[in-house]
């Protein structure tokens, strides 16, 4: 659906395939990531707005959220442990259950597909609902990076790199691929 590199210093927040570009709202660009560079969150009132709901385009049916993130040893910011949170668009949802270590990048890789919602952090398995019964698709708050769309209050405070959205699952093998020995790479086609 999305892919965004984060590797442009100027203008907008290019969508490799063209779809839905964003605006940066403060995030520093140009900072090292995981490929080339990435962009840095404050904790405070930093974002990216993808322009779209993005959820439209995937409704009840699979998909999968990946990113690489390195987090700051400040933790001032309110989204540190729940970086990611799948929900299904009912009251199920699954979020990270580990605590992983500053001053490292991590890959999140977040799936629903038909048996459940999950969570894999560096290519492994680390949360799991295996309750499925909702559509996800809003038309009120716009897709963002860097701050919880339904939060107000809710930012990152870190770097974030080589973000994808698909509207499939991605198998185990296609996650570990993606990790790539924790040196990260980028999807084909």
């Amino acid at each position: 659906i999305a892919y965004y590199r984060l590797d442009e210093t100027t203008g907008v927040v290019v969508d490799e395939l063209g779809t839905y570009d964003g605006t940066n709202y403060g995030a520093t660009r140009g900072v090292a990531g995981i490929i080339n560079d990435a962009f840095s969150f404050d904790g405070s009132n930093d974002y990216v707005d993808l322009n779209n709901y993005i959820s439209q385009d995937i409704g009840n049916s699979p998909f999968t959220i990946n990113f690489w993130y390195y987090e700051d040893t400040t933790n001032t910011g309110n989204m540190q442990k729940n970086k990611l949170n799948i929900f299904d668009g009912s009251s199920e949802s699954v979020s990270l259950v580990s605590t992983p270590s500053n001053l490292a990048w991590h890959m999140i890789t977040g799936i629903r597909n038909s048996t459940g919602l999950y969570i894999y952090l560096d290519g492994t398995i680390d949360a799991s609902n295996l309750v499925i019964t909702g559509d996800i698709t809003q038309t009120t708050n716009n897709a963002l990076l860097g701050r919880a769309s339904h939060t107000p209050a809710a930012y990152f405070d870190g770097t974030t790199d080589e973000i994808g959205i698909w509207d499939s699952a991605l198998t185990e093998e296609e996650i570990i691929e993606l990790y790539n020995s924790g040196n990260g790479m980028r999807p084909s086609g």
